[in-house]
């Protein structure tokens, strides 16, 4: 059944009316660093050569810490891409002059000449500093059809200043991919599974125990059931997806983003709303149908992240209405009595957008950033 409109406005002003610090009941609190907030003009981080209007915002940022200390962030230059970007900092407040990791060029699909495409990079820095980004393509014509899609996978061995060829690594149409780095050294990438045609969706991921050189088959890791296709086919939703392991050394904790319509309301006719449900898994081999536990659309909000303290408390983010919200969860991923998940979101940055990010910068510091009208809005906290 889809949840209800009038629902959605009254938890949507709930959220927005709540002030002051972020925090969860017995987790502590987030408290922002004093003079830590920037924004980057969008004209700073998109080169001038890049003309076409619509690609010159930057979106979609991925902030991670390197290991010498200093800070580089990837983006893309406009809501679809095609560009993809990434600027360093040793403060986290001055970032170089952008540099280009991916740019459109033609290609051979299908017996057609057609363009490749690029959007929604992620990274995952290695122990011995290395850094793998994985990167969304595909061929703009042919996209509907699912054909000429992928993903690809780059390294940098020098901090970002130079980068390896994209590498393809997964054939099929897909969006968001996130990588996760897990204790015994292998690589999970999550992303999300998509079949354009039916506008169906859901979460997969493909894992690697060779450092990223081979990968295995995809397996789905979640996926909410919507409706049949007029032909039958099942079509699911839970995508944008973002896993952490926790600090028991165990357990995935994700949260996904739902889209839900019907047929009768599919776009353009009718509007999709955007629900985000929450995932704790016992272990971490998908393939052998690790035992799961979900929260199932518990409040309506999109792009959906997860960052994990040293000290354990969880921070969750996501955009409610444009707002960036955080909220903190405890390190058990399991609320405490009298809590609920809709609860104890607080707004994190003033500006207006979509598709944030956090990274955990310290032993009790976090970063958070996402696009806004004037350009890259970033911002520190401190958990106290």
């Amino acid at each position: 059944m889809r949840p209800g409109r009038l629902l959605t406005v009254l938890l949507v002003f709930i959220f927005l009316s709540a002030g002051g610090q972020l925090g969860a009941r017995g987790t502590g609190k987030l408290v922002p660093v004093p003079k830590s907030y920037v924004l980057i003009p969008h004209d700073s981080l998109i080169p001038a050569e890049v003309t076409a209007q619509a690609q010159r915002k930057a979106i979609y940022p991925r902030i991670k810490k390197l290991r010498d200390g200093k800070y580089i962030m990837t983006y893309q230059g406009g809501r679809l891409g095609p560009r993809i970007f990434c600027s360093l900092s040793d403060d986290l407040i001055h970032w170089s002059r952008p540099k280009m990791l991916l740019e459109p060029g033609w290609i051979e699909v299908g017996g057609q000449k057609d363009l490749e495409l690029y959007s929604t990079m992620d990274m995952a820095v290695m122990p011995d500093g290395q850094i793998l980004a994985v990167c969304s393509f595909r061929a703009r014509k042919l996209y509907s059809r699912g054909i000429g899609c992928g993903l690809v996978l780059m390294r940098s061995h020098d901090g970002g200043l130079s980068w390896s060829s994209p590498e393809k690594i997964y054939d099929g149409a897909n969006w968001e991919p996130y990588i996760l780095r897990l204790p015994d050294g292998s690589l999970q990438i999550y992303f999300t599974d998509t079949t354009p045609s039916i506008k169906s969706s859901g979460t997969s991921v493909i894992t690697s125990y060779d450092g990223g050189k081979t990968w295995s088959p995809k397996v789905w890791a979640s996926r909410h059931y919507k409706y049949d296709a007029d032909d039958g086919t099942p079509v699911y939703t839970d995508q944008m997806p973002c896993f952490r392991l926790l600090n028991d050394g165990k357990t995935l904790f994700g949260i996904l983003e739902a889209r839900i319509e019907t047929p009768e309301v599919m776009p353009p006719v009718g509007k999709s709303e955007y629900w985000l449900s929450v995932v704790r898994a016992d272990g971490t081999d998908w393939g052998m149908e690790t035992a799961a536990w979900k929260e199932e659309l518990f409040m309506p909000g999109a792009a959906g992240y997860v960052s994990v303290f040293p000290s354990g408390e969880i921070v969750l983010s996501c955009n409610v209405k444009g707002s960036f919200m955080m909220r903190i969860v405890p390190s058990s991923g399991i609320l405490d009595g009298g809590d609920s998940w809709d609860s104890g979101w607080r707004e994190a940055l003033p500006g207006h957008g979509y598709w944030g990010c956090t990274e955990i910068t310290g032993e009790d510091t976090l970063v958070c950033a996402m696009h806004c009208a004037g350009g890259m809005q970033i911002r520190q906290f401190r958990l106290k």
